[in-house]
Parts: structure tokens; sequence; C-alpha cells
């Protein structure tokens, strides 16, 4: 193997192994929608503020019976709109990986007036913009 091929090859290693690194060291957080009749605020994220790292995934679990949906309505400059389905059942989840850095505002559309809602920032802090997302119109509850 002459040298030029030597250092491709040798590039290539380090490379894959930078990527390997960066994805072993991503982690998978959990946020739990919360119907708790009991409670003062009965609708509600747990926990509603949350910082990670690029790369890391947010996975959103319903805990109960109850109409619940992850609208993100500030994101930062960059990224698209960010919308879950709604989950309507016990241990229905719904995961998304954050790449961008920044920070990103939600709430559950069904109760958003009740005050459902959180702040997720992934690395620093950033300047947000509206995502337009939520099609506010449709899985009224």
């Amino acid at each position: 193997m002459d040298k030029k091929m030597f250092k491709v090859t040798f590039l290539i290693a380090v490379i894959g192994l930078l990527v390997f690194a960066m994805q072993t060291r991503a982690e998978v957080f959990t946020v739990e929608m919360v119907t708790d009749i009991e409670s003062d605020q009965v609708y509600f994220f747990e926990p509603n503020n949350l910082v990670v790292q690029p790369g890391d995934t947010v996975t959103f679990v319903n805990l109960q019976e109850d109409f619940h949906n992850v609208v993100f309505e500030r994101v930062p400059e960059g990224v698209d709109t960010i919308e879950s389905p709604m989950l309507e059942n016990a241990s229905d989840t719904w995961s998304y990986t954050f790449s961008v850095e920044g920070t990103y505002s939600f709430h559950c559309h069904p109760h958003a007036g009740a005050g459902m809602s959180g702040t997720l920032i992934v690395g620093k802090p950033s300047e947000t913009k509206s995502s337009g997302g939520g099609n506010h119109d449709s899985h009224s509850h």
C-alpha cells in the first residue's frame, strides 16, 4: 500500500471513529404528558423545562387515556415546523432527535389554554422564531 492510500484509509478510519463516538454520546430523555385532576395544574409536561445536547432524543410519553400532542411554536432559525401526532392512549409515545442548538418552546394544543407548555434548550439558548407550526383547527378537544 502506498503512502497516499494509507493516508486516505487512515482518514476514513478516524472519521468513522469520530462519528461512532458522537453517536454513542447521544442520550434519550423522557418527558411525561400528565393529566392529574387532583393537582393545582391539571395538565402539564414533566419536566416542563429540559436542557439536552445536539443529537439527543426526547421521548414524550402520554401517561393516561387523554388527548395530548406536542406543538413547537418557537424554534431556532433554520428549523422547520415540529409537531407530533395526537397521542390518545396511555403509554403512547413520540420521539424527536434534536440536531440544531437553541431554544424550543412547546405546548399541547388541546391543553394550551390550561398552561400545558414547556421549554427545551438544545446546547445553548438562542433567539427563536415562530415555527408557524400547529394546525390549530384540527384535533380539537
